[in-house]
C-alpha cells in the first residue's frame, strides 16, 4: 500500500559537516548531534524557556548549555527519571529541572515553553495509536510563537506521520509543518527534521 506522502518531496534540504558512515551523530545524544539533526543553533536558545523531551540520562543538553553560557530555562523531561538509578544521578553537581513522565501527559500548563526539543520521540518511543495524542500534549505547551524540532530517521516515518501531520493541521490551525530533510555535505540522507511552529 502506497503511502499518502509517498512523492512528496521535503520542503527543503539541508546539509551538515559531518563525515558520511560517522555513527557518532547517532550515538550521542549531546548539543552538538542536536544542533545537527535538529537543524538549529544553540544560541537560539538564548533567554528562552525550552523542553528537552527525552532528555539523555545525565541531562546533556542543559549542561553543555549551561558549559556554553546560554543562559535559558531548561528542563530535562524524561520516563528514566522515575528510575532510582537516574534520579542519584545529579547528586553530586547542581541540581537542574528534571522531571519524570511520558509526553503523552506533560504536567506543565498550555504554553509553557518556547523551545520542545526532540531527538526522534515520537518515531521511536511512542506506539503509532499514541502518536497523536503526543503531538497534541507538545502543541498545548508550546508556546505561540514557539517550536517543536524532531527528527525522524527514515522515509518510512514521514510517511507514518502523513494522516497524523492532517488531522493536526485540521484541529490546530495556527500551526506550521515542515519537513526538512537532512543530509551530510556530501549527500548522505540522515533523516527528516520535522518542525512544528505554533
Amino acid at each position: 500500500m502506497e503511502s499518502k506522502f509517498s512523492g512528496k518531496a521535503p520542503q527543503e534540504v539541508k546539509s551538515f559537516g559531518w563525515e558520511e558512515g560517522s555513527n557518532q551523530i547517532f550515538n550521542s545524544r549531546g548539543l552538538n548531534t542536536y544542533e545537527q539533526l535538529l537543524l538549529f543553533r544553540a544560541e537560539d536558545l538564548e533567554g528562552k524557556r525550552v523542553l528537552d523531551l527525552g532528555a539523555h540520562k545525565d541531562e546533556t543538553i542543559a549542561r553543555q548549555l549551561k558549559a556554553r553560557n546560554i543562559n535559558s530555562h531548561i528542563v530535562s523531561y524524561s520516563p528514566d527519571f522515575s528510575l532510582e538509578q537516574y534520579r542519584d544521578k545529579n547528586v553530586s553537581r547542581e541540581k537542574m529541572p528534571a522531571v519524570a513522565g511520558v509526553a503523552q501527559q506533560l504536567p506543565f500548563r498550555a504554553e509553557s515553553f518556547d523551545y520542545i526539543l526532540d531527538l526522534g520521540g515520537p518515531s521511536l518511543y511512542v506506539y503509532d495509536s499514541e502518536r497523536l495524542l503526543y503531538l497534541q500534549e507538545v502543541i498545548r505547551v508550546l508556546s505561540k510563537g514557539g517550536k517543536y524540532l524532531t527528527h525522524l530517521s527514515f522515509k518510512e516515518n514521514v510517511d507514518e506521520f502523513d494522516e497524523v501531520k492532517i488531522l493536526l493541521e485540521q484541529q490546530f490551525k495556527d500551526i506550521k509543518i515542515k519537513i526538512i530533510e537532512v543530509k551530510s555535505q556530501r549527500g548522505m540522507p540522515f533523516g527528516y527534521k520535522w518542525e512544528i511552529e505554533k
